[in-house]
């Protein structure tokens, strides 16, 4: 039963650390756009 635990603690962590992922993800297209659009403007 241990194992069992200590295997959904890790698939926590991985979705833990890919929603992060995609929040940076996220956040640099924002910036991007940001940037794409004082340069047209």
């Amino acid at each position: 039963m241990r194992n069992m635990q200590d295997r959904m603690a890790a698939l926590t962590q991985e979705v833990e650390v890919l929603e992060g992922g995609q929040r940076e993800a996220a956040t640099r297209v924002a910036e991007q756009e940001g940037l794409r659009r004082r340069l047209q403007a």
